[in-house]
């Protein structure tokens, strides 16, 4: 039997065997034991050994020394107990240094109220949570000890880690792409004592390479030039200088780095004319190899040209007969289509040019007949023609005619407009097209004639101071003339009046 001062206690087993695997009892915990051998059938055939202890036993099964636990997060620290415990104390080291108290929340506290010590907590309980400290290690010991017999009575788990983390807050999440060339800001956050890091990228699964001046950051942001490697498999790596610091690095969520294109004309406003060659200009950033270029004049977007060396810069484009006053032109990557720009809205319109009159041409004639032209291109209906005898400074206030555009043409009856500012426009009947009017470049002269009806034949004989008239026809406001002879078949100058 064994004697406990408090618990005394029997058995019979078979002395055969001069040897007894006892299991030690577990409602047993004393610094006084003693076992006692006797012989059944001969109560003096006995013998007691020396006073020894019985202990329960604390066994820690969670954390484990491979376990990696995270500053600020709350983890579960477990155990069994085997005996007689009431309460235990939990404390951790590092690195060998002196115990600390383990502070969190044991069973039935409030989790949203302050950590509490965790001394004297209920052997029976087996579990407290305990907010991790910021004490980044991979050389952590955490004890569980009786509060009774501490020194007798414990368990501990040896070179577990508490670590730092580095977590990205931008960028995140699905979606996110940079352009080339601008300035985007990366941001973190840090949990535990991390006094700098280093930024990283990756492009394709491939190495990180180490970003430009951000070798050591103090800081939890960094304004980043996105550089030209395009890919959309890039992801950015944040991490603790001090590799001996335990730290869980962060990693971003994959993004893209992408070039860019912008329209720089057409800029908006502009009309451009039908049959016109007019220059589409962009710029871009990052290494693009072609691109395209479309238009909407309507519901949807036509093709201007299906590829281009996007370093051109620039595309020749002869105006299409697709008038309208909503325009858009976009250009697109081939080889990306998120990577696009339009243009603001402009028009495209008809357009007419004045080819007769341009101005210095030969005098025009009043009531002689001559000849207007012009080019049209695009879709015009009917024109005007007027003329302004004030270089145009008056705003044309002559009506000469209105007719088709198509034709292209008009015998003018030169009208007694005499002067050598005149000019002619051309203009759109239609007040709400876009469609520019035209004028003559330069001034033309239109003069008045004489045309004299009698004497007009060599056959005439005038006599010796015979009277005859002379008679003439005038075309303009020729309000008086001058008449002249000449006795050497006009060779002389006429000297005679």
């Amino acid at each position: 039997d064994y004697i406990d001062e408090a618990n005394p206690g029997t058995g019979l087993v078979n002395n055969s065997g001069e040897s007894y695997s006892w299991v030690v009892p577990s409602d047993v915990a004393s610094t006084t034991c003693l076992i006692r051998i006797t012989d059944p059938d001969n109560s003096e055939a006995t013998d007691t050994t020396s006073v020894f202890e019985v202990r329960p036993k604390i066994t820690i099964d969670t954390p484990v020394s491979t376990d990696i636990w995270v500053v600020d997060d709350t983890q579960a620290i477990t155990w069994t107990t085997d005996g007689v415990i009431e309460y235990v104390n939990i404390k951790y080291s590092v690195e060998g240094g002196a115990d600390q108290w383990v502070y969190g929340y044991g069973v039935g506290d409030d989790p949203q109220g302050d950590p509490v010590q965790a001394s004297n907590i209920p052997a029976s309980d087996g579990t407290f949570d305990w907010v991790i400290p910021d004490s980044m290690s991979d050389q952590i010991t955490v004890k569980i000890e009786h509060t009774s017999n501490p020194n007798n009575v414990n368990d501990q788990v040896e070179n577990m880690t508490i670590t730092g983390k580095l977590e990205f807050t931008y960028p995140v999440g699905t979606g996110v792409a940079f352009a080339v060339e601008d300035e985007e800001t990366i941001s973190w956050t840090k949990t535990g004592t991390i006094p700098t890091v280093k930024l990283e990228y990756s492009v394709g699964g491939g190495e990180y390479q180490q970003i430009l001046n951000a070798e050591s950051l103090s800081g939890t942001t960094f304004d980043w030039i996105v550089p030209d490697d395009l890919s959309t498999q890039v992801r950015l790596k944040v991490s603790n200088t001090n590799s001996a610091s335990p730290t869980i690095a962060g990693v971003s969520d994959q993004f893209e780095i992408r070039g860019s294109l912008t329209i720089t004309r057409p800029v908006g406003d502009e009309i451009w004319d039908v049959d016109k060659t007019e220059a589409i200009n962009w710029d871009l950033t990052g290494t693009l190899s072609t691109v395209k270029l479309e238009y909407r004049y309507d519901q949807d977007f036509s093709p201007i040209t299906a590829s281009v060396d996007a370093s051109d810069q620039t595309y020749p484009w002869e105006i299409p007969n697709t008038i309208s006053d909503d325009v858009v032109v976009r250009i697109t990557d081939n080889n990306n289509s998120a990577v696009t720009d339009d243009s603001a809205s402009f028009k495209i319109a008809a357009d007419i040019i004045l080819t007769r009159p341009v101005g210095g041409e030969d005098p025009f004639i009043v009531d002689s007949s001559e000849l207007i032209t012009w080019e049209k291109h695009g879709d015009l209906s009917e024109v005007i023609l007027k003329y302004d005898t004030n270089e145009g400074l008056d705003g044309y206030p002559n009506t000469i005619t209105t007719v088709a555009a198509a034709n292209e043409s008009y015998n003018w009856t030169v009208p007694d407009a005499i002067g050598t500012k005149n000019r002619v426009q051309i203009k759109d009947t239609n007040a709400g097209a876009y469609t520019k009017p035209d004028a003559s470049a330069a001034n033309f002269e239109i003069r008045g004639s004489i045309t004299i009806t009698s004497p007009n034949s060599s056959s005439e004989a005038w006599l010796f101071d015979s009277v005859h008239d002379i008679v003439f026809d005038i075309h303009g406001s020729i309000t008086s003339v001058e008449i002249k002879y000449d006795i050497d078949n006009g060779q002389g100058g006429y000297p005679y009046t």
